[in-house]
């Protein structure tokens, strides 16, 4: 969901509206993810909820940005449940437990899941959660970068509870998000070009004089 010029619930105008997902293991810290992000409190959800809601609206590079941001359930019973929830997202960020290593593991599968069920064109970013527990560790920070380089996403680590790289990460995604909207228009301006008759040598567009050889 990428819409632009809407209105939101508070009939404030916002440029666009982003449908974001966060998706990963059970108990990686995709919830605290979330609520740190968004203001919210976190508290520890029941084990029947499949999602999560929160929308936070932010002004990135000049536009008036609101998104909606899903927390999916990582727990396999849900798995096709949720499913439905990834149409429309144009962003999704990818987390695993950097004590877990069968978390990291897991990202392959949640990266096909992501292609297989976002449209073509949303992006990603892996990030990798509690980087505080240094002690506890059984992922490196260059493991997830060789992993994240290869899937050709951004990467970070976080940690929710020493609100490191928080809206960092946030951040990162939305301009990714925002630079291909405007990748978008200036492609569907060139192609409304029309190009000058035979015999003319100079064209003026958008304050370019442009030279056909």
């Amino acid at each position: 969901m990428a819409l632009s010029s809407a209105r939101s619930p508070s009939n404030d105008w916002v440029h666009h509206c982003f449908k974001i997902i966060i998706i990963g293991d059970y108990k990686v810290g995709k919830t605290s993810l979330l609520c740190r992000y968004t203001g919210h409190q976190y508290h520890a959800p029941s084990s029947t909820i499949s999602v999560d809601f929160r929308a936070k609206s932010l002004e990135r590079n000049g536009k008036r940005i609101k998104l909606q941001i899903w927390d999916i359930a990582g727990q396999e019973r849900f798995r096709t449940a949720v499913a439905s929830y990834y149409r429309g997202a144009v962003g999704v960020i990818l987390v695993y437990d950097v004590t877990n290593r069968e978390s990291f593991h897991n990202i392959g599968y949640w990266h096909e899941e992501m292609r297989k069920c976002c449209d073509p064109h949303a992006k990603g970013i892996l990030v990798g959660n509690r980087c505080h527990l240094s002690q506890l560790r059984e992922v490196q920070a260059e493991e997830g970068k060789t992993l994240a380089d290869h899937l050709q996403l951004p990467f970070f680590e976080t940690s929710t509870e020493k609100n490191i790289n928080i809206t960092e990460c946030f951040d990162e995604l939305v301009d990714s998000i925002n630079e291909q909207i405007e990748r978008g228009r200036q492609i569907r301006e060139l192609t409304t070009l029309v190009l000058p008759a035979s015999g003319q040598e100079e064209r003026t567009v958008e304050a370019c004089s442009c030279r056909l050889l």
